[in-house]
């Protein structure tokens, strides 16, 4: 570059300065520009994790919440399983059989509010509530074979009852 005469001197020096760096320059600013996309970005991360930390709270509130009145259901559904068992125990004891008898329906909305509830409480009690579930749904399989073997005849059924029998459905029940 050549030397500018209607420059002051000191500005020459420094224009003359910026054109052999520019590429240090613009380095530089790139640097500083990354330097600050990173922070942003950073600032950013952290928003949206406080922002995800307080909808989980939110959630496991809800939950919570909702914990009582489920649990309630399966109560009420616990009690109806155990009148069931204390009729075919009834039937048994009778040597007798009945088609009018059906297991009660599992509450639907108590599973749907327990599997939400295991999807937003901490591993500890999810596992619990999840264990609960699975069991819910083994009570009522077994039930249901019962119940199903108390609607044929006596003398016909491939089963034979004892009092372990009803004392196992009792027990699942209980477990519950």
């Amino acid at each position: 570059m050549e030397p500018v005469d209607f420059l002051p001197s000191w500005l020459a020096e420094v224009l003359f300065w910026v054109y052999y760096n520019q590429t240090l320059i613009a380095g530089l600013l790139a640097l500083a520009v990354a330097i600050r996309t990173v922070s942003s970005i950073r600032d950013q991360i952290n928003l949206t994790q406080a922002t995800e930390a307080d909808r989980i709270k939110r959630r496991q509130r809800a939950a919570r919440a909702a914990l009582p009145a489920t649990l309630s259901q399966i109560h009420r559904y616990a009690q109806d399983c155990i009148n069931v068992v204390r009729e075919l125990e009834r039937l048994h004891n009778d040597n007798a059989s009945s088609q009018l008898l059906d297991v009660p329906n599992l509450p639907d909305s108590a599973l749907a509010a327990l599997s939400t509830t295991i999807e937003s409480v901490d591993p500890r009690d999810a596992k619990k509530l999840a264990g609960l579930l699975a069991q819910l749904q083994v009570q009522n399989a077994r039930l249901v074979e019962a119940v199903e073997d108390f609607k044929i005849e006596p003398g016909t059924r491939e089963r034979v009852y004892h009092r372990a029998d009803f004392v196992s459905l009792y027990f699942d029940i209980l477990s519950v």
